[in-house]
């Protein structure tokens, strides 16, 4: 699953949270990488641990939660280990993220031009690109980002904007840093039909204008066939299945995968009943011995309940956790 042009190596990544003293872990023995200028789509239903992974790579977890990994690789950089300092100057410069709500990335008492300079400066250093450009210019940028008027939402404060229209500067914001990889969770969320399909329009085109690699996080599997060019599908702190976006999506070799399609297909179909993956995935799935999955597969077996299922090769480039295909 790790290439060598891979851009993010990430290998036995483990996030735990202490909730009064008592562990609950929300990650465990994640694996993936992430390629040169590819978008990597990580998809689950909520709580399947889709943003803790998001959140873990990037050293942005609250106190009471740790992170463990056998390697997580950035280019040249091993960064398991890194002291905190040095991280810093990786973060918000080769590695930087955008949020579900863009709120949380403005200071509330600045003006959009104040945290457009702010985010420039942070990269105007030897590399920096010399003649004016959308990188190094305001105007510039959130003429790029398609937002008419830049002059006026160069004053404005940030809860003077809706929340497609700050979100459009959050990415201007990221890509003015000229990361080599940028985690996107959700940065749709409760965006309308129309302002979602703009958004990640722009999030498509930067991303090949500038040859980025981006993961991906979402529980839309529209905008997963749309966008990502692999996909890994994540239930209760695992990934079950990975593989090329089109090999996971219309052939589905894990249970849980083959579920969230149905569902997904119910919906799109406007079915009268509509297919529902019984249960949820629960903290208990992450404490039972087993496949974590076998309490709502409706393909289980006797040994699901014993034995943990290893991640096994179904095709090339194309993985899946389940005693299904181990022969």
């Amino acid at each position: 699953m790790i290439g060598e042009d891979a851009v993010l190596q990430v290998a036995e990544l483990r996030t735990t949270f202490f909730d009064r003293g008592k562990p609950r872990e929300a990650v465990r023995g994640v694996s993936f990488s992430v390629r040169r200028g590819e978008i990597l789509g990580l998809i689950g239903e909520s709580g399947s641990g889709k943003t803790v992974t998001g959140l873990s790579i990037l050293r942005l977890l609250p106190e009471h939660a740790k992170m463990e990994a056998e390697s997580i690789r950035f280019e040249q950089h091993e960064l398991a280990g890194m002291p905190d300092s040095q991280f810093a100057a990786l973060r918000g410069t080769e590695l930087a993220m955008i949020f579900q709500d863009p709120v949380g990335s403005f200071n509330p008492v600045k003006t959009i031009g104040w945290h457009l300079r702010h985010a420039m400066a942070r990269r105007q250093d030897s590399n920096a690109i010399s003649a004016k450009t959308w990188q190094t210019d305001p105007l510039l940028l959130l003429d790029e980002m398609r937002i008419h008027t830049p002059e006026r939402i160069l004053d404005a404060y940030p809860h003077q904007l809706s929340g497609g229209m700050l979100q459009r500067v959050l990415i201007g914001m990221v890509l003015a840093l000229r990361p080599r990889l940028i985690v996107a969770d959700e940065p749709t969320t409760n965006l309308d039909n129309l302002v979602e399909r703009q958004i990640l329009d722009l999030i498509r085109h930067h991303q090949r204008r500038l040859g980025l690699s981006v993961l991906f996080i979402t529980h839309d599997l529209t905008i997963a066939r749309d966008l990502c060019d692999r996909i890994a599908v994540m239930y209760a702190g695992e990934i079950v299945e990975m593989g090329p976006a089109s090999a996971v999506l219309d052939d589905p070799q894990h249970p849980y995968a083959a579920s969230l399609l149905r569902t997904a297909r119910s919906l799109e179909q406007h079915e009268a009943t509509l297919f529902e993956l019984p249960g949820e995935p629960g903290q208990d799935a992450r404490q039972r011995s087993g496949c974590r999955f076998a309490a709502r597969c409706p393909s289980v077996m006797s040994p699901c309940q014993i034995d943990d299922p290893p991640l096994v090769r179904v095709s090339p480039q194309h993985h899946t956790r389940c005693l299904l295909h181990v022969q």
